[in-house]
């Protein structure tokens, strides 16, 4: 895993979390739950009475649906792989988000806004708006209250608002 470079003073450093991880390989599974079942009620319409019709439709979906899901789940990998090389750093006034492809750095001072994205008391994710029109989004990190904890040290009063 990339790290960010080290900033002096407090810093805290976010990594991606593993439930959601989870979640997007879950998700390249989901074409397979939706092309079977049409596949198959498609296939046991009364009114087209042959076994083999049956037989022939259910085998295109279930073909169709493999075809889909081994391209989600390769996509789901890569963006898992991509994901895992992320961090984010935040400390000393200044946001580092590295990655596999480079680090950016942006300074905190320059935020004009901070909206958080919460369900039942758990922030989803954090959207960083800046002076000259940047906007940053952060989620699916391993601990996201922390990580608004820190935002709100390190950013200008009064920036931060919930959703």
């Amino acid at each position: 895993m990339l790290e960010a470079p080290a900033i002096e003073g407090t810093i805290e450093t976010f990594t991606f979390s593993d439930e959601e991880a989870r979640k997007i390989r879950r998700g390249a599974f989901l074409p397979l739950f939706l092309i079977v079942p049409l596949a198959a009620m498609y296939g046991l319409d009364p009114s087209k009475s042959q076994p083999t019709h049956f037989l022939i439709t259910f085998l295109i979906g279930v073909v169709c649906a493999a075809v889909v899901v081994s391209i989600s789940w390769h996509a789901a990998k890569g963006r898992i792989v991509e994901f895992s090389r992320t961090s984010a750093t935040i400390g000393d006034g200044k946001l580092v988000l590295a990655s596999g492809m480079g680090q950016s750095e942006l300074d905190l001072g320059t935020v004009s806004s901070v909206a958080v994205q919460q369900k039942k008391e758990i922030v989803r994710s954090v959207i960083v708006k800046f002076a000259d029109g940047r906007r940053v989004v952060l989620q699916g990190y391993a601990d996201m209250n922390a990580l608004l904890e820190a935002l709100r040290l390190n950013v200008p009063n009064g920036v931060v608002e919930s959703e």
